[in-house]
Formats: structure tokens, C-alpha cells, sequence
């Protein structure tokens, strides 16, 4: 199993490289508003408070997903976490910017100047660091982070000939998939 060093090595590694997105997403959004001409005032602030929330839901759940990877190879580590999670960040995001998107019915210039097009610099950038970016800085400083639990070096070679991806259960008909342990496959359509 893992070490307690190994953990610890991990989780530093990995809250850095969070604590990277969290100040990149929140330094752009700033940076980006100045850009599109929204002055910087307490309700355009309140976009960079929102980055931060934003960031970090997306940049722990990836970075987590990637730790706890079984794969040795940072690739397939990468593809593991974007594999589960790939789908219901772009969830998440979608329903942000629906909600967003909704602040465009308005007549006042207010609305749209200090909230809309913050809220917008603000989702758009933390997802991009969060679901593109970390990602990528994740496979590229694999070095730093220790050896997963239960990895092999037959998981390396299965990443490096590109069979990453497993069999489907066969007890699971087209169209449904399997919902925990002991409970009954689900329709998804």
C-alpha cells in the first residue's frame, strides 16, 4: 500500500498545484474584466469571490480522481480522472451558464455590465483551468507525485499500447448501466 509518505507527498503536490488554478482562474478573471471594460467595484469583485468557488470544484475533483487513479502512467491517470468526471463537469458548467445565460432577459445595462458578463469571464476561465489546463499540468508533472496504490508495471505497458479502456460488463444490457453494489442497472435513456 501507500506509504504515509507517499500520501502526504501526494496531497502536498496536489493542493499546490489547486492552490495554482484557484490564483490563475481568479488573476484572469480580474485581468479579463479590465479587458472587457467592466471597472473593478464591489459587485465585479464579487466574480473573482465566485472564481475561487468555481476553481475549486472543478481543479479538487480532478486532481482527486487523478490521485486515486490505479494507473501507473500519467496519461492513463489523466484519462481515468477525465473518464469519470469529463461528463458531469461539462454538467456543471452547462447548467452555470443556462442559469448565466438567463441574466441576457434583462433591460438594465446595470445587470449586464456588472454581473452578466463577470459571471461569464468567471465560469469560462475556471473551467478551462480546471478541466484543460490541471489535467495537463497533472500528466506533466507526474514526476512529482508518487506511485498509485495497486499500480504495476502492467498497467504502464497497458497505457503505452493505448488499452486503457476495460471491457464492458456483459451482465449490463444496451441502454442501462449498473447503479452500486446490490442495486438494480438503471435505464439511461
Amino acid at each position: 500500500g501507500w506509504a504515509a509518505t507517499d500520501a502526504l507527498q501526494g496531497a502536498v503536490v496536489g493542493a499546490i498545484l489547486i492552490a495554482a488554478a484557484i490564483a490563475a482562474s481568479v488573476v484572469s478573471v480580474v485581468g479579463l474584466l479590465g479587458w472587457v471594460g467592466v471597472p473593478l467595484s464591489g459587485i465585479s469583485a464579487m466574480s473573482s469571490l465566485c472564481a475561487v468557488g468555481f476553481a475549486t470544484e472543478f481543479a479538487v475533483h480532478i486532481t482527486h480522481a487523478f490521485l486515486a487513479s490505479g494507473a501507473s502512467a500519467a496519461a492513463a491517470r489523466a484519462e481515468a480522472a477525465m473518464r469519470s468526471l469529463f461528463v458531469p463537469m461539462l454538467l456543471a458548467f452547462l447548467s452555470s451558464l443556462l442559469g448565466i445565460l438567463l441574466l441576457l432577459a434583462t433591460t438594465f445595462g446595470f445587470v449586464l455590465n456588472y454581473v452578466f458578463k463577470p459571471m461569464i469571464c468567471c465560469l469560462a476561465l475556471t473551467y478551462f483551468y480546471g478541466c484543460v489546463t490541471l489535467p495537463l499540468l497533472l500528466q506533466a508533472l507526474n514526476c512529482l507525485m508518487p506511485k498509485p496504490p495497486g499500480a504495476s508495471a502492467a498497467d504502464a505497458s497497458k497505457a503505452a499500447s493505448g488499452a486503457t479502456f476495460a471491457a464492458p460488463d456483459a451482465s449490463v444490457k444496451a441502454g442501462q448501466m449498473p447503479v452500486g453494489e446490490g442495486g438494480a442497472a438503471r435505464s439511461v435513456v
